[in-house]
């Protein structure tokens, strides 16, 4: 079995269309198009869009496989060959998706199991704008061995987790 990352997305586009989309994909859904290491069940805040700039923004919840790092990367050519037996769906990492949907994307996700945070950020055009990872435990124990009710943190982004970056850097205008 492999460990669950739980993530926070958040996608940006011109269109409400493609964030709707995008939905119907990080559920699993979708006949065309399948996210490398997703885990189904992602659930979509109701996408809105911003006055000021006239981009729609859209927040999705939901877990990947041991991490979010392979969403972010390019496929080989043997993996872009992959589909799912049951849709068809043809397996792909965000950098196709943001180009053929033009949306862009911020993710934040940790892993309690493997003790760390990630932080990754991908535009329309495919280009990555972010790309780290840092070290991140919770200790549920004092060191005498008595359980806490809040847990004590190591690492981790601190106050800057789950911040997301402006509309216009996500989208890459």
């Amino acid at each position: 079995m492999s460990n669950t990352c739980f993530c926070l997305l958040k996608a940006v586009s011109k269109s409400k269309d493609a964030l709707l989309r995008l939905d119907t994909i990080l559920k699993g859904d979708d006949k065309e198009y399948y996210l490398t290491h997703i885990d189904d069940g992602f659930e979509m805040q109701l996408p809105r869009q911003d006055p000021a700039t006239g981009l729609w923004e859209c927040i999705y919840s939901g877990a990947m496989r041991n991490s979010g790092a392979p969403a972010f990367q390019s496929l080989t050519d043997d993996e872009k060959k992959i589909t799912v037996r049951a849709t068809g769906a043809r397996l792909v990492a965000f950098d196709e998706l943001c180009r053929k949907l033009d949306f862009g994307v911020e993710y934040w996700g940790e892993e309690e199991g493997c003790c760390f945070q990630e932080h990754y950020g991908m535009n329309r055009k495919g280009s990555l704008f972010a790309n780290e990872i840092v070290d991140w435990t919770l200790d549920w124990t004092d060191d005498d061995g008595n359980e806490l009710d809040e847990p004590i943190v190591t690492g981790g982004f601190g106050d800057r987790y789950e911040q997301f970056t402006t509309l216009r850097t996500i989208y890459g205008e």
